[in-house]
């Protein structure tokens, strides 16, 4: 993950946009025409009055946040790459003469709020019919008549959801208030694409020379590149190439090492395309007298057609007062509020401590407390006779660390059986309690019931079983077999053994395996075999566990127990945990925030810090075990965060990147707001953070109609500017201004670095920095107006004991 790489395209149009077309074609012999014409019709379809939720990666705000979000700029980002780009705002006649392409997107990202509504700038959402669009307000002509006549509109499409707007704010929005249709272009600096890339393979060693080839589009053998593979187009020079291939997927080749002999150059592959959209205006507090949040809507609005000369002519001589009306193809809403809540806000929230009862909960149950702290939950049990008590039950995610993984009789040291024909065996008795434990017959009964409604993992269980019990394996071969009974005089046509087929029993175990395996991993486990007791996963909280392996044996033997052979059932047993175990996840957490659906991809690392002593540089040899501090009450050990961070400061983050992430085998999202995360070895580190793609836009707000950028380049402030306002009461951003203010703070720090640098090269690449800023569009806009979210850390411990 960290490797990823994230670019940023100006735009990404489509082969066609989206409408009808007709080819024409003629046949000709010797330049004489044969008089036979074929005319084929072709209808490119896309959005055009709906975008659907599958289609939307992320929003930001996130839908129905409340926060400071004054100094935030809304976007929303979609899965498809050229959505913004499949149709048209204005007709390119508008442009003859123009030689530069023209590439502005005909979404826009129109953010009004409960002010607007109230100042009577703005009508709530509603939904009209195609016919009624232009009735008591100004709607395009040419798009009405299109709408009207498109085939593909269909029973509820035809009927839309629409905003009005008064004039006066649609042109300080989109026109910055004045005659100059020119400023319909800063629609351009609002679409961008992110692009991110993964590596593929390993580095490429080439001579220094070959990067000149691959500047002038030179797909060199050695690269590999595959035969539907285009040009190499250059995204940096001598830095990195962009290999488009419609076949088999784009490819990134990136230079990330060069010591003037050999470059080495890294192919990365495409993993994820989305197109971004960014409003031209802030969120804004509720400015009543009340003091309350203020709501935010956010709508992508069509302007297909509006922008044409022909449609700007026209609003041009509407009054200020008059309504217009947009299509609203999606929209959220969000609240905007002095208090501070963000995601490092929600993240800090989470309480961070061990799957069972906190501490207080496990004192007031006095006389178990040893019970509790390993994980083990009262709850109601009525028994075979109908009669009514409370059993112990713990399901397979318990608070401490068991390594004995291994050891395929750890479900017999147990219990004291693991060749189990039915659930009672697996029952424990407590006498101390007076109490049952009924974790395992638990997960024996469900290994049962869930495989039960898998046809096909039965009958391949069914036929291994029926093929091992019934047929022997025999040295000889069938041929030497008949040969011998009919030395004796005995004449039949068929033996009554045959040799087991391998390449049949292999198959079957195949599926047997799959089935294990996907049980082991949880996905297929109810909600409440997992969380008993809804206090275990309290909101707000992160809750670390391991995984029992007895559990997970036992759920096993249910599931092989099925079509009975008890001898057969414990031979399987022994085999499949023995050969298999490995594989299977061992530890694991759940998050129960709101940031799981607030921030979708949230990106999760867990690593094991708590080991021998790591070596960070050449003069420090850190001792994690020094650091050891009492976190969780008598039960746990674990690191100090801040403390370490106070004590090596710049050097933490080095000593934690010294270990490397532990695998995530699985992150099953089980409701909106939890997922689970299952990793294959304990931990005692765990971070959350956003990916690039989910940074959002913000600035510095002095809480007075002022905001402020600093643009960051290499990790320094190149400057910081004052953001140009078309109107600061109502925040609304000048984007063809932000663009030249950026643009103009990146060259003023380039040429003050140029002056001052001695060494050549280094003197060559700040000057070709500074050449490339000439043409500085939506993606550059985007790059620099992002705003980062830190990184949200915690250490957990492990629970010292565990009871039987």
């Amino acid at each position: 993950m960290s490797n990823d790489q994230l670019q940023f395209i100006d735009y990404r149009k489509p082969k066609l946009e989206a409408g009808d077309y007709q080819f024409t074609t003629s046949h000709r012999y010797r330049g004489e025409g044969s008089g036979q014409n074929a005319k084929l019709n072709l209808r490119v379809t896309g959005e055009r009055v709906k975008i659907g939720d599958d289609v939307i990666f992320a929003c930001y705000p996130p839908p129905g946040e409340s926060g400071n979000f004054a100094d935030t700029i809304p976007h929303i980002s979609f899965r498809k790459g050229t959505l913004p780009w499949i149709r048209s705002a204005y007709s390119h006649d508008d442009e003859s003469g123009d030689e530069v392409e023209i590439y502005e997107p005909w979404l826009y990202l129109m953010v009004v709020n409960e002010n607007d509504l109230e100042d009577g700038l703005v009508r709530s959402i509603r939904p009209r019919s195609i016919n009624d669009l232009n009735s008591d307000a100004y709607f395009p002509s040419e798009q009405l008549r299109s709408l009207k006549e498109d085939a593909t509109l269909t029973g509820s499409q035809r009927t839309i959801n629409t905003v009005d707007i008064k004039q006066g704010l649609f042109r300080k929005l989109l026109l910055n208030d004045r005659n100059d249709h020119d400023d319909k272009d800063q629609l351009e600096y609002l679409a961008h694409v992110r692009r991110r890339w993964g590596e593929s393979g390993q580095p490429i060693v080439l001579p220094a020379s070959a990067k000149e080839q691959l500047n002038e589009g030179t797909k060199l053998a050695k690269l590999g590149l595959p035969g539907s593979a285009g040009r190499l187009s250059t995204v940096s020079n001598d830095r990195s190439w962009l290999v488009q291939d419609s076949l088999n997927g784009d490819l990134l080749l990136d230079v990330v090492s060069d010591d003037g002999k050999q470059v080495k150059v890294q192919k990365l592959k495409l993993k994820r395309e989305l197109s971004v959209l960014m409003a031209n205006r802030f969120a804004q507090n509720y400015k009543g007298k009340i003091n309350r949040p203020g709501r935010n809507i956010a709508m992508v609005v069509s302007l297909e057609k509006y922008l044409t000369e022909a449609s700007l002519e026209k609003i041009d001589h509407l009054n200020a007062n008059r309504w217009m009306r947009f299509m609203v193809l999606t929209s959220w809403e969000f609240e905007s509020q002095p208090v501070k809540i963000n995601f490092e806000q929600r993240s800090k929230a989470l309480n961070a401590n061990a799957f069972r009862y906190t501490d207080g909960q496990i004192k007031s149950m006095s006389g178990f407390k040893d019970k509790l702290e390993s994980g083990l939950v009262p709850l109601p049990h009525t028994f075979r006779n109908n009669d009514r008590g409370l059993s112990w039950y713990r399901g397979p995610l318990v608070p401490t660390v068991n390594n004995n993984w291994k050891d395929v009789h750890f479900l017999k040291d147990q219990i004291g059986t693991q060749t189990a024909t039915d659930a009672d065996r697996l029952l424990l008795y407590h006498a101390k309690d007076g109490m049952m434990d009924i974790s395992y017959a638990a997960a024996y009964e469900l290994g049962r019931v869930l495989s039960l409604q898998n046809p096909d993992y039965l009958k391949n269980l069914r036929q291994y079983k029926k093929t091992q019990s019934r047929y022997i394996k025999l040295m000889e071969t069938d041929k030497q077999r008949m040969a011998r009974v009919q030395d004796l005089g005995i004449h039949i046509e068929e033996l009554p053994y045959a040799q087991i087929k391998a390449a049949d029993s292999v198959s079957q175990l195949e599926v047997v395996k799959t089935w294990l395996i996907k049980l082991s991993r949880l996905s297929q486990i109810p909600s409440w075999y997992l969380v008993p007791d809804l206090r275990l996963l309290p909101p707000k909280s992160l809750r670390t566990f391991n995984i029992d392996p007895a559990w997970i044996q036992a759920l096993w033997l249910g599931a092989l127990s099925l079509d009975g052979r008890a001898q057969v059932t414990e031979l399987m047993y022994k085999s499949c945990w023995q050969d298999w175990h490995e594989s299977l996840p061992r530890s694991g957490a759940f998050l129960n925030s709101d940031i799981v659906w607030a921030y979708p991809d949230l990106m999760a690392h867990f690593r094991n810090i708590d080991e021998q002593a790591v070596d960070i540089d050449d003069d420090l040899i850190v001792s994690l075990r020094d650091l050891k501090l009492n976190h969780f009450t008598g039960t746990s050990d674990n690191l100090n965060i801040e403390e370490m961070k106070e004590d090596f400061e710049d050097q933490f983050t080095d000593l934690i990147e010294k270990h490397p992430p532990i695998e995530i085998t699985d992150a099953h999202q089980l409701q909106p707001d939890l997922t689970l995360y299952l990793t294959k070895k304990p931990f005692d580190y765990v971070s959350f953070a956003l990916p690039p793609e989910s940074l959002h836009y913000g600035t510095d707000f002095d809480g007075n109609r002022q905001f402020t950028k600093g643009v960051k380049f290499k990790g320094t402030t190149a400057g910081t500017f004052n953001i140009s306002m078309t109107d600061a009461n109502l925040a609304i951003i000048n984007a063809s201004r932000l663009a030249t203010d950026v643009k103009g703070v990146l060259d003023q720090h380039l040429k003050e670095r140029i002056d001052q640098q001695t060494d050549p090269d280094q003197k060559a690449q700040l000057q070709g920095y500074k050449n490339g800023l000439r043409a500085f569009k939506s993606a550059r806009i985007g790059r620099f107006m992002l705003e980062g979210e830190p990184k949200v850390e915690f250490t957990v411990g492990q629970e010292k004991s565990r009871e039987s």
